[in-house]
């Protein structure tokens, strides 16, 4: 009995690196849909686990939806987006905690950030912030650029304030706001009618209010639209 708990045991910490290992895989998008898994043989020896360890994890993330089995393998599967919620959740849920203390720094930071820009902006940046809600406007049916976008917008609210320490910050950050990003907006706009309007409005609203120099409103604005984020990411866990 003591060595079948043993073995019971590591092999639970198998299968939890392995779907650690693929969910990064998944959310710095090393792995997009369409795209081949490795051999359970090639991740068993990358993470020095047995590939029996490898084939239970696979076999759940199978069952969830997120990958599917061919005759050539195994493959991260296209979903439409009208069924995309609950794969994306899954992969959601088990970033959750990294996506919160994200979210965090972003009110810590950005809030304030937006105010100084209210009041430090220069034409340049209101010339660059309003191509971009532009771009916005017109991407909102294809959204094909939306999440690039929006870290576009947040990065030059940061070049506004004209405070060095602030935009290095953001640029120091960009990467992991990026992948949050991509998270957040995937099963929130999937998963509610008219979401993808509703943030090109917040980023209208808080440009707006940079551009006519209104400092608490930009404030304000950008409170709220973060503590929105905030708010869709604790419900998506649940």
């Amino acid at each position: 009995m003591e060595i079948q708990t043993a073995d019971k045991s590591m092999n639970d910490q198998s299968i939890e690196l392995i779907l650690e290992h693929i969910k990064q895989l998944l959310i710095n998008s090393d792995l997009r849909p369409g795209d081949k898994m490795p051999e359970e043989k090639d991740l068993a020896a990358q993470l020095r686990v047995s590939c029996s360890g490898v084939r239970e994890a696979i076999a759940a993330l199978n069952l969830t939806g997120v990958l599917e089995a061919r005759k050539e393998g195994l493959f991260v599967r296209r979903i439409p987006a009208n069924e995309m919620a609950e794969p994306l959740r899954l992969v959601f849920s088990m970033a959750q905690e990294q996506i919160q203390a994200v979210v965090e720094a972003r009110l810590a930071l950005e809030v304030p950030a937006a105010e100084l820009a209210a009041r430090r902006r220069e034409k340049r940046n209101l010339m660059a912030l309003e191509m971009i809600v532009d771009a916005m406007r017109d991407d909102l049916s294809a959204q094909r650029k939306s999440e690039q976008l929006d870290l576009e917008f947040h990065m030059e609210i940061a070049k506004a304030t004209q405070n060095h320490l602030i935009e290095c910050m953001m640029l120091s950050a960009r990467k992991t706001i990026h992948q949050a990003l991509r998270l957040t907006r995937s099963i929130w706009i999937t998963a509610s009618d008219g979401t993808a309007r509703q943030l090109y409005e917040h980023h209208r609203a808080i440009f707006t209010a940079v551009r006519a120099g209104d400092g608490l409103g930009a404030r304000d604005l950008m409170q709220r639209h973060l503590s929105v984020v905030e708010s869709h990411n604790a419900a998506a866990g649940h």
